[in-house]
């Protein structure tokens, strides 16, 4: 309800789309405030007695009528509802309220916003009085509703995605634009994938600065229907040229926004402070160290300013964010769809994990008069929030499956592409990083040791040669990187299991037509495959890889006989691997229990044999 004094808005839109396109749009606040041309705005978060965390902000927000005010971390439940509300201590007005509504409906969604101003003294009834803020807050409104109409339009335009509003980006300079012609060219003699250079290109041109802050190559690789590994390599190679730069964030675990950064890992740091969520965290390059891109400055300068720092698409994990007072419930029902999900609150504080199928209600959130968070078995479709705690708490419902967008730092690092453009990019002296998860292939010539006895110095060198661009060639063809040769053996790191093993029966079946018309004797390839962790580090300026599965890899290696493939029984275990053995079935799996050298017991494997 308005106060007597407020400047009260109240609009109904109806558009013939499901909910989830229109708040795709709707939420996404930062973009409406760059298209309405909101100047950009700095904020400081201030932890509260109570644990809260509000924002001071300060900027020209809406014009001259707010400069300065405080706001919390908002509130929403996807695709249902939104709310923000500000204190402003400078400006025309003493509060603004947004609140939105979305519903679905037999034609598609309808969506009710609702916004409420109190005006400041003489100049606030001023601009009530004459209209003056009505209107501007009515075109905001109107903005927003051709956003949303943009959005639902996408799927048939030919704008790419990113034109709204008739969006004009700033224009270059001719100096820039033969930079920028040059550097397309380039970009376009090593894409893998013809076109891919350009739509890039067009992309870091013309598309709103919102996009282009932090530019995640997984999610972006989706929207344009492309290969993932492509899009990452063409963004590494546009790097290299000057086109983009780029970003090594540490993300806080609860919250998932980035608290610092660096431009290089030597400079990346191990502990960090997260000042909304009041907690500290250690750095982990297979779950919270993200590598983002962004436009180069003399292409697109970015502003470290923000035109909205509450908006829902910011933090699209996030699918509940309410404030439940102490003692009280609250019931939302955002459209969940099964996996897995946490709960905590905003504040510090615990937190529980929850893999839920989907079949039975989602369990009610209780915040126990202890901190303590228990699930409880859910009774409806809503989602009950109930706060037995003695202080008021906002509370958080988020997907945790928000890693599978993020290239990560042991998935970037075991690129190809990372090394081959970026080869400065390397850990400072005596720092390592721990990495959860990767996979080792380790590959070696039979025979090797009498090689150059037996063909002679030149010819044995040409094999080796030869075998080590083939074995190059077939890591990178599937998301690999060669880490190190030694002596005729090969090193190499692949983050997807399933990759590692095709790369691994490719070799295999290829070596046919590698040895025929050669005059030596040709190669037979021993390969060894292990996955786990391991700790990287910079050796002899390159990244390196050490610890007991790089050890197991190299040692499974030495247990193949020449012609099969050794998997750890961990690595053939994985479901994907699986499928990869079951679709080359020239290949026969046969599982056996071996001694290696250097390790105590025996290690189950699985041998592949053509």
């Amino acid at each position: 309800m308005a106060e007597n004094n407020a400047i009260f808005i109240e609009n109904t839109y109806h558009f013939e789309a499901p909910t989830a396109v229109v708040w795709r749009a709707f939420s996404n606040t930062a973009l409406l405030g760059e298209l309405n041309g909101e100047a950009g705005y700095r904020a400081q978060n201030e932890l509260q007695s109570d644990g809260s965390v509000i924002r001071r902000a300060r900027g020209d927000k809406f014009g001259p009528f707010v400069t300065e005010w405080v706001e919390d971390l908002g509130e929403w439940v996807a695709e249902r509802y939104a709310r923000s509300h500000r204190i402003v201590t400078i400006g025309m007005f003493e509060s603004a309220t947004l609140e939105a509504e979305l519903k679905e409906t037999a034609a598609g969604s309808s969506l009710t916003v609702r916004l409420n101003m109190v005006p400041r003294g003489f100049i606030g009834w001023v601009g009530k009085t004459f209209g003056i803020a009505k209107a501007a807050m009515t075109k905001v409104l109107q903005n927003a509703e051709s956003l949303v109409t943009a959005e639902i339009a996408k799927p048939n335009s030919d704008q790419d995605g990113y034109s709204y509003l008739h969006y004009q980006a700033p224009a270059l300079q001719p100096d820039a634009q033969l930079r920028l012609t040059a550097i397309t060219q380039e970009l376009k003699e090593i894409e893998k994938q013809p076109g891919l250079s350009e739509r890039l290109v067009n992309y870091l041109s013309r598309a709103p600065e919102v996009f282009l802050e932090r530019i995640r190559p997984i999610p972006l690789a989706r929207e344009w229907q492309q290969e993932t590994a492509d899009v990452i390599d063409i963004c590494l190679a546009a790097t290299s040229l000057g086109l983009m730069t780029l970003r090594w964030e540490v993300l806080c675990p609860r919250c998932q926004n980035d608290q610092t950064g660096s431009a290089n890992l030597a400079e990346l740091p191990t502990s960090v402070h997260c000042g909304t969520c009041n907690i500290d965290y250690d750095r982990d390059f297979s779950a919270n160290v993200e590598l983002l891109f962004a436009p180069a400055d003399w292409l697109r300068p970015m502003d470290d300013a923000a035109t909205c720092l509450m908006g829902p698409d910011s933090v699209p994990h996030i699918k509940v964010q309410r404030h439940v007072p102490a003692g009280g419930m609250l019931s939302v029902d955002p459209p969940l769809k099964a996996g897995g999900y946490r709960v905590r609150t905003a504040e510090a504080g615990s937190e529980r994990s929850y893999d839920w199928d989907g079949s039975e209600p989602f369990p009610t959130v209780l915040l126990r008069a202890d901190g303590e968070f228990e699930l409880l078995p859910g009774r409806s479709a809503e989602i009950e929030l109930r706060n037995e705690n003695a202080l008021a708490r906002t509370f958080v419902i988020e997907e945790l499956g928000w890693r599978a967008d993020a290239l990560t730092g042991d998935k970037a690092i075991a690129s190809t592409a990372f090394r081959r453009y970026c080869p400065e990019q390397l850990l400072s002296p005596g720092d390592d990083v721990r990495i959860e998860n990767i996979v080792f292939l380790f590959t070696d010539l039979k025979g090797s040791t009498s090689l150059y006895e037996s063909i002679g110095d030149t010819a044995a060198y040409n094999l080796v040669r030869d075998h080590f661009v083939y074995l190059t060639e077939l890591v990178d063809r599937y998301e690999g990187t060669l880490v190190k040769t030694m002596g005729d053996a090969v090193m190499a790191v692949f983050a997807n299991p399933a990759n590692a093993v095709e790369a691994a029966i490719m070799a295999q079946s290829g070596v046919g037509d590698f040895n025929a018309g050669r005059n030596d004797q040709g190669m037979i390839l021993k390969i060894g495959l292990h996955q786990g962790a391991c700790i990287a580090v910079t050796n002899d300026r390159v990244l390196d890889y050490f610890g007991s599965t790089v050890n197991l890899s190299s040692r499974l290696e030495n247990t193949s006989h020449g012609g099969d493939i050794v998997l750890s029984a961990a690595l053939a275990a994985d479901a994907a691997v699986q499928q990869v053995i079951k679709k080359n079935a020239q290949f026969k799996a046969s599982p056996e229990n071996i001694e290696v050298k250097g390790i105590e017991g025996t290690i189950a494997i699985v041998r592949l044999t053509a």
